[in-house]
């Protein structure tokens, strides 16, 4: 919810700004598009592992805010991820935080051309896939416990 209000007044302050879209063309703005949602679900997948953490521990707001922690170094949220040392930066890429945020944001800005696109996207598909099968693991396990304990 609060990133399409965070769309929405980006895209309010850019027409009263009168600043454009730099992606140059409809094709570069389509694939924006598509790391955006990308990007979204990425996260919405990632935020659903976390709440399953809760058929194992009590009280999971330790491991929310480790992952809220590592979102702000690793997405980009502080400095720009190519300002990272090239150690930070490698572990960072390895990381699903900045296909979260980071790569969203300097596509919309036009950074990126669009083979680099295509590869963020494809990245992304591979993030989105891995937490997928996580979800699919966790569910079983946790339903398997949950039944197990007889609640």
């Amino acid at each position: 919810m609060q990133g399409s209000f965070a769309v929405i007044v980006f895209l309010i302050l850019s027409v009263l700004l009168n600043h454009t879209i730099t992606s140059a063309t409809p094709l570069s703005f389509l694939f924006s598009f598509c790391i955006i949602v990308l990007g979204y679900l990425i996260s919405f997948t990632l935020k659903f592992l976390l709440g399953l953490s809760a058929f194992w521990v009590t009280d999971f707001r330790g491991i929310q805010q480790i992952a809220d922690v590592l979102l702000l170094i690793l997405a980009g949220f502080i400095m720009p991820i190519s300002l990272f040392p090239p150690l930070v930066e490698y572990i960072a890429l390895l990381t699903p935080f900045p296909y979260m945020v980071y790569f969203p944001v300097i596509s919309l800005q036009g950074e990126l051309f669009p083979f680099q696109q295509i590869q963020v996207i494809t990245v992304q598909l591979v993030w989105l896939s891995i937490l997928f099968l996580a979800y699919k693991v966790m569910w079983r396990s946790g339903i398997k416990k949950f039944t197990g304990v007889g609640q």
